[in-house]
């Protein structure tokens, strides 16, 4: 069976709305350091690229043997 590593939206809000918040709350050394969430995959379908950009999240792709970030318009979270 062949396992499957793409992300879904599912991880994306995961990201945004649960884990965000949980790494504040197990290293609470950084509670009060600004956090810049991204996506890295390699590669997204469409649609979750773009509601990870509408969310302000960056996207790290990998193109060849580098990594490309995309990161505008990054919100603190």
């Amino acid at each position: 069976m062949k396992a499957n590593h793409n992300a879904h939206e599912n991880d994306l809000r995961k990201l945004i709305h649960k884990k965000a918040h949980d790494f504040k709350s197990l290293f609470p050394y950084y509670k009060d350091y600004e956090i810049y969430l991204g996506v890295a995959n390699f590669s997204l379908y469409p649609m979750l690229e773009e509601m990870t950009k509408q969310n302000d999240v960056a996207i790290l792709k990998r193109k060849g043997d580098v990594v490309e970030i995309e990161a505008t318009n990054l919100m603190v979270y």
